[in-house]
């Protein structure tokens, strides 16, 4: 799954390295392109909708695809955590939106949204997302799980803050 490459000790433990990350989040990037150029959304992009090849961890594979958007297929599932606040339709630019989470979360090990911030309370992940106060707010604390934003390569970082902190 996916998701097991959020932990440090499994990126380790199997000599998974930050080139790797790279690898696989540029191979996501040009499926998803595919996908928008065939008309279609993938609309639940969520971190249980990829799998990766094991022992190369760089090769993705889209899963979970009835959640897909088409010219004549609605998208019938979203997961809110993964979904632009401030979009009121489906969209190339909120696949966009969500591929950030996902691929964030695959440099550094959390979603964007997580963390500590003075003004909200720990459970308030969707009020953080609207109010666009990510984990590159200068006054949100990272959880203990996050990896170093060095992780982060300088374009996809500067392509984090623009797009959860400025919206």
């Amino acid at each position: 799954e996916l998701c097991r490459l959020f932990n440090t000790v499994f990126l380790q433990a199997n000599s998974v390295a930050p080139d790797m990350l790279l690898k696989l989040v540029e191979r996501m990037q040009e499926i998803t392109q595919f996908i928008h150029e065939k008309g279609c959304l993938i609309v639940d992009g969520n971190e249980l909708n990829y799998l990766v090849a094991q022992g190369d961890y760089t090769l993705p594979y889209f899963i979970d695809v009835n959640s897909y958007q088409t010219p004549n297929f609605p998208a019938s599932a979203i997961n809110v955590l993964f979904q632009d606040p401030h979009a009121k339709i489906f969209s190339r630019l909120t696949d966009w939106y969500t591929f950030g989470i996902v691929a964030c979360k695959i440099f550094i090990g959390v979603h964007p949204f997580k963390g500590t911030h003075p003004n909200y309370g720990k459970g308030d992940v969707l009020e953080r997302m609207k109010a666009n106060v990510s984990i590159f707010n200068a006054e949100t604390r990272l959880p203990a799980a996050a990896r170093d934003f060095s992780y982060i390569p300088s374009a996809y970082r500067d392509w984090f803050v623009r797009l959860f902190e400025k919206g």
